[in-house]
């Protein structure tokens, strides 16, 4: 395994690290394709952004097993792939107008036995804990409803770009059972665990200016004309990330501040020098020292 595979499985759970071990190594043999999973490649300066797009309309992009295959399967390629062959970024977005992700497709759910529940959302929350440890910068563009696993997805995200149409919420706990895939947890650790209670316990929605205040969105792109302006935003975005970052530090990078981010302080300067002292032999390190004596934008390529 590559040591970048390596810093993204150390950050994960034990249980659901080896899932996800054993699932990128198991994708050799490919996926199928899915109408309800657009996916694309935008040439930027600096490389690729992967633009994954949800198109599931009747459902309003409910989560059900086919969409969730679909993404977990385009997620596992990009951890899978070669550094050199990824994409500098990813972006995460919606085709269906008003909607990002309206969450659990429950209609799909009433069918399942508890023990077929209980896989699925297991296997929803390793595919968020895959998003979330991808070695790539990730962008949600949030600009419709997204409630439930659709905020849960959302938060998986290094980054969140609310338009003027977005809504959040968790309403789980109406329905007597509490968000699974992840979102006690990382709402907390966005908010504070006060803030995460009240929004937990009321299933209260709230709108991109509030999500920005309270630290679930990045920007709020609340001009011009709705979700083009959100689109554009987070591709903006995604650009200044794939323009700026050598691939191998911004897979550096997300580890030392996600895994230091649970450590105590001291503990997350020696992650962050572990992280740090392996990049000093990379071609790209050379190539940025290069460049900066030549006068010209650095061409990463990934290499150690």
């Amino acid at each position: 395994m590559s040591a970048i595979c390596h810093w993204r499985a150390r950050a994960l759970p034990a249980a659901a690290a080896a899932r996800v071990v054993r699932a990128v190594a198991a994708h050799a043999a490919g996926a199928p394709a899915s109408s309800e999973l657009l996916v694309k490649r935008e040439a930027v300066v600096g490389g690729e952004v992967a633009v994954l797009t949800m198109d599931r309309p009747k459902a309003k992009n409910a989560i059900g097993r086919q969409l969730l295959e679909s993404l977990r399967s385009e997620l596992l390629a990009v951890a899978a792939a070669p550094v050199a062959k990824r994409p500098r970024a990813v972006v995460l977005r919606s085709a269906v107008a008003g909607t990002f992700c309206a969450g659990a497709d429950l209609r799909e759910r009433r069918t399942m036995t508890p023990d077929e529940a209980r896989k699925f959302v297991d296997t929803l929350r390793d595919t968020f804990t895959l998003l979330a440890g991808l070695p790539v910068p990730t962008v949600a563009t949030v600009d419709g409803y997204a409630l439930g696993g659709g905020f849960e997805m959302a938060l998986a995200c290094d980054a969140v770009v609310a338009g003027s149409g977005a809504v959040f919420g968790l309403p789980e706990t109406g329905l007597g059972i509490i968000p699974g895939a992840g979102g006690t947890q990382r709402l907390a650790r966005r908010v504070g665990v006060m803030r995460a209670k009240e929004m937990v316990l009321t299933g209260r929605r709230f709108g991109a200016q509030e999500a920005l205040d309270a630290g679930v969105a990045t920007e709020a792109a609340i001009g011009g004309a709705g979700s083009e302006c959100a689109d554009a935003a987070a591709m903006a975005l995604a650009e200044r990330i794939a323009r700026h970052s050598a691939p191998l530090a911004a897979a550096a990078a997300k580890r030392a501040i996600d895994g230091g981010a649970e450590l105590e302080i001291s503990e997350g300067f020696e992650l962050e020098r572990e992280c740090y002292e392996t990049l000093l032999g990379t071609e790209d390190r050379l190539e940025a020292l290069a460049a900066f004596a030549e006068k010209r934008r650095p061409e990463f390529q990934g290499k150690w």
